[in-house]
């Protein structure tokens, strides 16, 4: 009876909690309704209207049967797949590696990671031109090694590296936080219970946040 009657105080201390966080989030909620679902589900219900309103599926009929709009969808979603790739693949040791790092050594390497969001798009741009360029420090390295430098710029190689250069930090943040929330003893109690493939693939079975990757797309 008395663990009956701390769970219900439990549960009446947590409600006031609750409601005391929704109200603090509201403002929040609204601004973010109104400058985002809003439009966001008006340019929805549009593409489903001819110019006099009336209700129409011709908009996508036409969209999905010409040939030029399905290559531009199909790029777009492949580059988004390769980004979400290149940032997972470039974004989890990185976020790894921080996380048994110093406090003072996480911030000044989270400063290095937030500050290309600080600088102009356009700035980024042309800084990528000269990295990548015919006459830059990457063709210079490869000629270096007696190799041809292959065209790095105007090509899906290029949008690529801008795209996981622009959309880092959103992937390696979720996964810093993913990553602090797991119980450090949990890593040598996975490797020690691994199975026959090795201790590897115990410590990878703790420490991939799949949660966390998934929000960093």
């Amino acid at each position: 009876m008395a663990a009956v009657g701390r769970l219900a105080g439990g549960a009446r201390l947590s409600r006031p909690r609750w409601r005391t966080g929704l109200l603090l989030a509201l403002p929040a909620i609204l601004i973010f309704a109104l400058l985002f679902v809003a439009p966001l589900f008006t340019l929805v219900a549009n593409s489903f209207r001819t110019q006099t309103g009336a209700f129409t599926l011709g908009n996508y009929a036409r969209f999905l049967g010409d040939p030029f709009y399905r290559d531009v969808l199909w790029n777009t979603l492949k580059v988004a797949a390769l980004t979400t790739a290149g940032c997972l693949l470039v974004g989890y040791p990185f976020a790894l590696y921080l996380r048994g790092r110093s406090a003072r050594v996480r911030n000044w390497l989270a400063l290095l990671l937030l500050s290309p969001l600080l600088i102009s798009m356009v700035i980024r741009a042309y800084g990528w031109l000269v990295v990548l360029g015919p006459n830059g420090p990457v063709a210079a390295v490869i000629q270096w090694l007696g190799l041809t430098p292959p065209q790095l710029l105007y090509n899906d190689t290029a949008v690529l590296i801008g795209m996981v250069h622009v959309m880092l930090a959103y992937m390696v943040l979720p996964l810093m936080g993913s990553l602090d929330r797991i119980d450090p003893t949990l890593v040598p109690a996975a490797k020690g219970s691994a199975r026959p493939a090795g201790p590897a693939s115990g410590g990878s079975r703790c420490r991939c946040p799949h949660p966390a990757c998934s929000r960093g797309r």
